[in-house]
């Protein structure tokens, strides 16, 4: 019955009901996968806060595993979820207008380039501003969180990790932030603007990240802004699973070949990329698709049979 009546109701009462679906899920998905994986004996709760470069590759191995499948649980199962209940065919409720142009297979790439080095200065600038003794012991666990996880000893590893921390939260977090959160947040606001911004704000306050909040932010909005002029999430997708790529081949380079991490680029190659990536942002601009007419009408006029 649910799936007969979700789409009549007013789109902020379906906003609603997504954030409620969101909590709901995540609350139960995080205590199942913990019982489960205590159970096994690969995690205690404790090994999920305290995962670092001493931690025995079991353990990191299992950490990614309970991650992927939180994150595919919590966003990509919440937003079928919940486009199915709107409508029976939840591919067709995210569609907007499929692009089959290799254009944009071209821009997006060098807009992503061009900003990783944008983004890297805006944290650097951010992390010098003092938050407080309670942020900053919590930053510095994260930061062991990730050197743990990053410990890269060969190929597989790297595969392993482009797969879990690049490639499963592009599919699954884009889903859920452009495919169905911008959605219903366009037909609340109205202009794109005040939409890509809000979902944007959403999407960088689940990340838990303080000092890189601004530049989560900035990334959310670049990657509304590329769903919407290019028409298919599939292009938001690439673009994050390509700028979460980057940062962990970096990484896997600077491991392999023992180099010292780079805390600052050189001011002309920010500057560039800076550049670089307002030309080919503009140009992405100037080469988008128009939305249909009837793109976010909710299916509200269609006959489903149940």
């Amino acid at each position: 019955m649910l799936k007969s009546y979700w789409r009549h109701y007013t789109t902020r009462f379906q906003l609603s009901l997504l954030i409620l679906l969101f909590f709901v899920i995540n609350f139960f998905v995080q205590i199942v996968l913990t019982v489960i994986f205590q159970k096994l004996g690969y995690l205690n709760p404790a090994d999920l806060s305290s995962i670092n470069t001493l931690s025995p590759a079991s353990k990191i191995n299992a950490f990614m595993l309970f991650q992927a499948i939180s994150s595919t649980s919590t966003f990509a199962g919440v937003a079928f979820l919940f486009s199915y209940f709107v409508h029976p065919q939840p591919i067709a409720y995210i569609q907007y207008r499929p692009s089959n142009t290799s254009l944009y297979y071209c821009l997006v790439p060098i807009v992503i380039i061009a900003a990783i080095p944008f983004v890297q200065h805006i944290n650097t600038l951010i992390g010098q501003i003092p938050m407080g003794t309670a942020i900053k012991l919590y930053e510095d666990n994260m930061n062991e969180l990730f050197k743990g996880l990053m410990q890269m000893h060969n190929g597989q590893d790297l595969i392993i990790r482009l797969f879990v921390f690049a490639l499963v939260p592009a599919i699954c977090e884009e889903y859920f932030f452009r495919g169905v959160l911008l959605r219903l947040l366009l037909q609340i606001v109205g202009g794109p603007g005040k939409a890509i911004l809000i979902s944007s704000f959403a999407f960088a306050l689940i990340h838990m990240e303080p000092h890189a909040f601004i530049s989560l932010c900035l990334s959310g909005i670049m990657l509304g802004y590329i769903y919407l002029w290019t028409g298919s999430l599939r292009y938001s997708i690439f673009a994050h699973a390509l700028f979460n790529g980057i940062q962990i081949m970096i990484e896997y380079i600077t491991q392999m070949q023992n180099l010292a991490p780079i805390e600052q680029l050189p001011a002309i190659i920010t500057i560039t990329a800076i550049l670089l990536f307002m030309a080919s942002f503009y140009f992405l601009f100037k080469h988008k698709i128009e939305a249909p007419d009837n793109w976010l009408n909710n299916f509200r006029d269609e006959t489903i049979n149940n």
